[in-house]
Protein backbone atom coordinates (compact mmCIF):
# COMPACT_ATOMS: atom_id res chain seq x y z
CA UNK A 1 0.00 0.00 0.00
CA UNK A 2 3.00 2.37 0.79
CA UNK A 3 3.97 1.67 -3.10
CA UNK A 4 0.38 2.89 -4.25
CA UNK A 5 0.80 6.33 -2.01
CA UNK A 6 4.11 7.00 -3.22
CA UNK A 7 2.77 6.57 -7.11
CA UNK A 8 -0.34 8.59 -6.53
CA UNK A 9 1.39 11.14 -4.83
CA UNK A 10 3.82 11.68 -7.89
CA UNK A 11 1.05 11.92 -10.82
CA UNK A 12 0.02 15.69 -9.48
CA UNK A 13 3.78 16.53 -8.75
CA UNK A 14 4.69 15.03 -12.44
CA UNK A 15 1.84 16.71 -13.84
CA UNK A 16 2.17 20.18 -12.18
CA UNK A 17 5.78 19.98 -13.18
CA UNK A 18 5.09 19.07 -16.94
CA UNK A 19 2.63 21.55 -16.52
CA UNK A 20 5.55 24.29 -15.18
CA UNK A 21 7.98 23.03 -18.19
CA UNK A 22 5.00 23.72 -20.79
CA UNK A 23 4.95 27.43 -19.22
CA UNK A 24 8.43 27.72 -19.37
CA UNK A 25 8.85 26.45 -23.17
CA UNK A 26 5.84 28.60 -24.40
CA UNK A 27 7.75 31.83 -22.61
CA UNK A 28 11.07 31.02 -23.95
CA UNK A 29 9.05 30.31 -27.44
CA UNK A 30 7.71 33.74 -27.57
CA UNK A 31 10.76 35.26 -26.23
CA UNK A 32 12.43 33.75 -29.44
CA UNK A 33 9.97 34.91 -31.53
CA UNK A 34 9.97 38.87 -30.28
CA UNK A 35 14.49 38.69 -30.61
CA UNK A 36 13.56 37.32 -34.56
CA UNK A 37 11.12 40.07 -34.91
CA UNK A 38 14.03 42.76 -33.40
CA UNK A 39 16.48 40.69 -35.45
CA UNK A 40 15.01 41.28 -39.19
CA UNK A 41 14.29 45.05 -37.97
CA UNK A 42 17.84 45.72 -37.35
CA UNK A 43 19.13 43.55 -40.72
CA UNK A 44 16.27 45.93 -42.07
CA UNK A 45 17.59 49.51 -40.70
CA UNK A 46 21.15 47.98 -41.13
CA UNK A 47 20.17 47.49 -44.93
CA UNK A 48 18.71 51.25 -44.90
CA UNK A 49 21.98 52.51 -43.54
CA UNK A 50 24.29 50.76 -46.01
CA UNK A 51 22.13 52.02 -48.84
CA UNK A 52 22.34 56.02 -47.49
CA UNK A 53 25.82 55.42 -47.28
CA UNK A 54 26.37 54.33 -50.65
CA UNK A 55 24.29 56.94 -52.11
CA UNK A 56 26.09 59.66 -50.15
CA UNK A 57 29.27 57.93 -51.49
CA UNK A 58 28.26 57.82 -54.81
CA UNK A 59 26.90 61.40 -54.96
CA UNK A 60 29.91 62.50 -53.15
CA UNK A 61 32.07 60.98 -55.76
CA UNK A 62 30.03 62.04 -58.51
CA UNK A 63 30.49 65.49 -56.88
CA UNK A 64 34.27 65.37 -56.40
CA UNK A 65 34.49 64.09 -60.33
CA UNK A 66 32.55 66.64 -61.51
CA UNK A 67 34.49 69.64 -59.76
CA UNK A 68 38.03 67.72 -61.02
CA UNK A 69 36.36 68.01 -64.43
CA UNK A 70 35.26 71.21 -64.02
CA UNK A 71 38.73 72.35 -62.58
CA UNK A 72 40.71 70.62 -65.38
CA UNK A 73 38.51 72.50 -68.22
CA UNK A 74 38.60 75.70 -66.16
CA UNK A 75 43.21 75.24 -66.24
CA UNK A 76 42.96 74.22 -69.52
CA UNK A 77 41.16 77.38 -70.64
CA UNK A 78 43.39 78.82 -68.93
CA UNK A 79 46.52 77.62 -70.65
CA UNK A 80 45.35 77.89 -73.90
CA UNK A 81 44.52 81.57 -72.62
CA UNK A 82 47.92 82.57 -71.45
CA UNK A 83 49.63 80.60 -74.42
CA UNK A 84 47.39 82.52 -76.84
CA UNK A 85 48.40 85.85 -75.30
CA UNK A 86 52.36 85.01 -75.01
CA UNK A 87 51.77 84.39 -79.02
CA UNK A 88 50.37 87.99 -79.60
CA UNK A 89 53.26 89.51 -77.89
CA UNK A 90 55.82 87.72 -80.34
Amino acid sequence: MSSYSFTSNMAPVMVTNATIIEEQLASLTRAIEGLTKHIHEQDAQIARLINKADNVDTSHILEKQVEAHDEAEVSTKQHYTEKDKFAKEL
